[in-house]
């Protein structure tokens, strides 16, 4: 390896020319400080100037070594062999050096002032430094190559950065260079020399790419075999010059920042903090009840030491206006609201002191409201609600998610149900038949329990016994495979204020186009199927259930912390009860599909012990069985799990053993009834000012988390909060046009005629409270990334550093040229984490200009350089390949004709396609709805919209407004639990 590794490249110019000694300036260090005994082990000469091909053996006779006085000396060795090949020797023009970018860099320093730093003088010594203190093997000359590997590179710049002060830069370029010698290195050979354009290969930003490497005073022929390899490996490089002026500006501009030292520490001791409130707020919990699990980090705390969480508040006396029931279990938590006493003669209509309780409960998350009466069963359409009306309308079409779930017989004479991998595919006329082979077989009719069916690729699958086999049709889209059940489900369902979009769905102020899609879904299967324990939307939105045949059995716990969530699932399906202490072997499903692939093997349904478990921790958990014509509201972020009823008994320590036995006596159930349901994902923004807030932060936060594990949110909150901005604050000012006789826009309402009486402003006012606290931090993410990205917009030629500025938001455009719709919901998930891209994004220019196509990311993702990675765009072809893929990561810099022979050169940056291509590195940020301006004064409308007439809250309320106790919330979420 050359002595003068990282030295300068213009202190070693000759000062003294000789026939065989030349004496250089350079400060080179001492080889003798790889622990070897000769000093001229390693020898490397000096570029030449134009260095061709046939010069490539040069380097066999310049060496440098040490003298007495410690100078630095270069020999010229084989002198006669040199002129008989290459003619007269000129130490001179031997010795020049390469006029690269990096070395017009170094100039312009030296002649204004010193160099910034030394890091390229002590990169050498410092890693003979670390050899010597980190010897992992024996450094020999038959043991260069096998000691430079990798793992020893990695280890040595985690050595480095004990060290103050570093460029960037110069850390990354000296690491190309040691794993440019781990891959090169002749572990066999007596001696190793690389040409020292090397250096220059990896330290500059436009060399010549000229390296070689050669057995020392080694045959003509074997030099040429081993430069003919290193030709192969070490492509030339070629540069654009009219880059170069720049490319040397924006280097003299790069910072030396700072490296904090990463050194062994124990772990930080973790002190929980008791919580002193009589029974439990949510938006304090994160100060109280999330403490870490003990890692190399933190002690934090076992799961045997874990407190339990205190109780919930009371429950507020129930109405009594007659014409709703209530009902409340408080050992079960369930709520039981009956409207059909406000039904006469099929007329809803809802008592507003029953409606505001029942919202008001619906806020609750550790109750259950379970509703009965909301569906009307007069204005049902028998005919559409028939699995007749399946089969003629879908029967030949193939649907793609079926599950299987097979049920034997334990040792104990209990059935047991076991869910199969893999999702069926098979027609709708075919799971129909299938249900009708299997009532035939269960009534005794002599039925053949064998069903066989054909699958979309032509397959045939068997079941061997439709008795055993249990298939599970989940997520019918209804209204788009049956949209005539959906318009009567819409006509029939009393209260569409909890339906997705409703007046109380956060998603009401969103235009349809722009909400992801949330059902209403169709489920249909035999007893005896589960969903094990999961939140909707990995927590960040609410459902409803609606039962119309069969039973469902259904577990649910409150919400709770991250922390306290995974450990309610150690109790229920894990062996917390054997040992307190195990943090792993149970069923952890807080992040993934509820029937995916990768869960593995399911626990058994939980037992009355683990329940109770569960009851001494706090975590009020409901134990119920769901009826039809009952609705079931599940709140954002609560585990929950669901089980088809079946007739058959069930064991004595099953939680739900009691609740099945009295039903089956009740209704007199002697055989299995199909379960057939309609369920719908919504986001519940609460009623109450504090209701509101609970709400949107709890929504916030689960998106948080679910931006750590890569997980897509269903919910979309920050968007659903731009818009309820926009809508609720009221309008005080006497509007402008008024005098002009054309505010009205309805010119058929006479005078005194009675006309629907306006939204009530104190309501609004609510909203505005309840909903500040959240828009306060989502607009203050936008505007940070706005004003960081108008700071640092250029037009930069570096990989990654340009950015470039939209000029307008995408609602400004004419949507009859632009090509996004700022209002629908394509591409606006970031394409590397699934965040939301509710207002700012980073749009990949070269995705744009190559491939026609969108790759947005989030503003955390560009922050970060996640988009540093190759990402397939092609529906088929994954080659790295910039015009096919995007392609952000090409850490070449090669141009036309490069070695690759993967290219062409790109028409836009102009470096190689297949290996250097910068475009998929440079982004435009854009604004989806509004700049910057504009989004702050729609937090300015919020704010004074709650000044303007200021709601009282509950005293405790107010500190949960203050901004700084939110945004503690939130960065917690993201950094204290992992």
């Amino acid at each position: 390896i050359k002595s003068d590794f990282h030295g300068d490249c213009h202190s070693t110019r000759p000062t003294t020319n000789a026939t065989t000694n030349v004496t250089t300036t350079g400060q080179h260090p001492s080889l003798g400080e790889l622990n070897t005994t000769n000093d001229n082990f390693f020898a490397s000469p000096s570029s030449t100037e134009n260095l061709q091909s046939d010069d490539r053996g040069v380097g066999d006779f310049v060496h440098h070594f040490r003298d007495d006085n410690d100078s630095v000396v270069t020999k010229i060795t084989n002198e006669s062999w040199y002129e008989k090949k290459y003619g007269k020797m000129d130490v001179n023009s031997l010795m020049a050096e390469e006029r690269t970018v990096e070395c017009l860099k170094r100039e312009r320093e030296e002649k204004h002032k010193e160099p910034k730093n030394q890091t390229y003088k002590n990169h050498w010594k410092r890693f003979c430094d670390w050899v010597k203190t980190n010897e992992v093997a024996r450094i020999e000359r038959s043991s260069v190559g096998s000691y430079l590997t990798r793992t020893n590179v990695d280890g040595y710049f985690g050595f480095i950065k004990e060290t103050p002060h570093y460029s960037k830069a110069s850390i990354k370029q000296c690491k190309l260079a040691l794993q440019w010698y781990a891959s090169n290195a002749c572990a066999n050979s007596s001696g190793f020399i690389v040409n020292s354009q090397i250096v220059e290969e990896v330290m500059g930003a436009g060399v010549k790419k000229v390296a070689q490497e050669v057995p020392h005073n080694a045959e003509l022929k074997d030099m040429k075999s081993t430069e003919a390899r290193a030709r192969r490996s070490v492509p030339k490089y070629q540069y654009r010059e009219e880059d170069q002026e720049t490319l040397v500006e924006e280097l003299e501009r790069e910072e030396i920042v700072p490296v904090v030292p990463i050194a062994p520490s124990e772990p930080v001791k973790f002190d929980l903090v008791k919580d002193p409130n009589k029974h439990y707020i949510e938006e304090e919990a994160h100060l109280y009840h999330n403490p870490p699990i003990p890692s190399e980090r933190t002690e934090g705390i076992t799961p045997g030491e874990l407190v339990g969480i205190p109780p919930p508040q009371p429950l507020p006396k129930l109405p009594s206006t007659g014409k709703c029931h209530w009902k409340f279990d408080e050992k079960q938590r369930v709520l039981l609201a009956d409207f059909a006493p406000s039904q006469p003669n099929n007329e809803f209509a809802i008592d507003p002191e029953d409606e505001k309780f029942f919202l008001q409960m619906l806020e609750r998350n550790d109750i259950t409201v379970v509703s009965e009466g909301l569906i009307s069963a007069k204005a049902m359409n028998p005919e559409v609600w028939k699995l007749q009306h399946l089969q003629s309308v879908l029967g030949q079409e193939y649907y793609h998610k079926f599950r299987r779930f097979d049920t034997y017989k334990n040792q104990n004479g209990f059935e047991t149900c076991r869910e199969i991998d893999g999702l069926y595919s098979m027609k709708i006329g075919d799971y129909i038949a299938y249900l009708s082979q299997r009532c035939r077989h269960l009534a005794g009719n002599g039925e053949d329990p064998k069903f066989t069916f054909i699958d979309c690729e032509g397959k045939e699958n068997i079941i061997d016994d439709v008795k055993i086999s249990a298939i599970y049709m989940i997520d019918l889209d209804i209204n788009k495979s049956l949209p005539d059940m959906h318009s009567n489900f819409m006509e029939c369902f009393r209260y569409p204020a909890v339906l997705p979009g409703g007046s109380y769905c956060m998603m009401n102020s969103v235009t349809p186009n722009a909400r992801p899609f949330m059902g209403p879904n169709m489920y249909i299967t035999p007893p005896a199927a589960f969903t094990h324990f999961h939140q909707d939307g990995h927590g960040t939105v609410d459902s409803g259930h609606f039962c119309l045949k069969g039973y469902n059995e259904v577990i649910l716990l409150r919400r709770l912390t991250e922390r306290h969530k995974k450990h309610a699932l150690m109790i229920l399906t894990g062996n917390f009860l054997n040992n307190g202490d195990k943090t792993h072997d149970y069923f952890d499903a807080l992040y993934q599909v509820p029937h995916g692939d990768e869960l593995g093997e399911k626990p058994a349904w939980p037992t009355k012990e683990q329940i109770e478990k569960c009851r001494q921790m706090g975590y009020c958990p409901t134990v119920v069985i769901i009826k039809p014509g009952q609705l079931i509201h599940i709140n954002k972020g609560r585990l929950h799990a669901f089980r088809k009823m079946s007739p058959s008994p069930l064991p004595s320590h099953d939680c739900h053993e009691a609740l099945r036995e009295e039903l089956i006596k009740e209704r007199n159930i002697t055989g299995e009834e199909l379960c057939i349901s309609v369920a719908w994902d919504w986001m519940f923004k609460g009623v109450t000012s504090a209701g509101i807030n609970r709400e949107v932060l709890s929504v916030l936060e689960a998106s948080i988390l679910n931006r750590k594990r890569g997980k897509m949110s269903l919910a979309i909150p920050e968007m659903a909060l731009l818009q309820m901005a926009k809508f609720t604050p009221p309008i005080k000012a006497v509007d402008s046009v008024h005098h002009m006789g054309v505010s009205g826009m309805v010119g058929f309402i006479k005078n005194g005629q009675d006309i629907a009486k306006g939204i009530d402003a104190r309501i609004t006012n609510e909203a505005c409270l309840g909903i500040l606290p959240g828009l306060r931090h989502v607009v203050k993410e936008h505007v940070n990334t706005m004003e960081i990205a108008s700071r640092e917009a250029c037009q930069s030629l570096l990989r990654g550093k340009r950015v470039t500025i939209s000029k307008r938001p995408n609602t400004h455009e004419n949507p009859s040229s632009f090509p996004v719709d700022p209002y629908g919901n394509n591409d606006f998930f970031c394409k590397l984490c699934n965040q939301e891209l509710s207002n700012v994004y980073f749009h990949c220019d070269g995705c744009e200009q190559l491939l026609s196509k969108d790759f947005n990311i989030c503003r955390k993702c560009h922050a970060e350089k996640m988009f540093c990675q190759t990402i397939q765009m092609h529906p088929s072809n994954p080659k790295r390949h910039s015009t096919l893929n995007h392609t952000g990561r090409m850490n070449y810099d090669r141009g036309s004709r490069c070695p690759c022979r993967n290219g062409p050169a790109c028409k836009i940056c102009h470096f190689c396609s297949g290996c250097s291509c910068r475009c998929h590195t440079w982004f435009t940020l854009h604004y989806r709805l509004f700049n910057k301006d504009e989004e702050t004064a729609l937090l300015a409308r919020v704010e004074a919209a709650t000044k303007a007439e200021p709601v009282e809250p509950d005293e405790p309320f107010h500190r949960y407004l203050d901004q700084a106790f939110t945004e503690a919330r939130l960065e917690n979420a993201s950094r204290k639990y992992d």
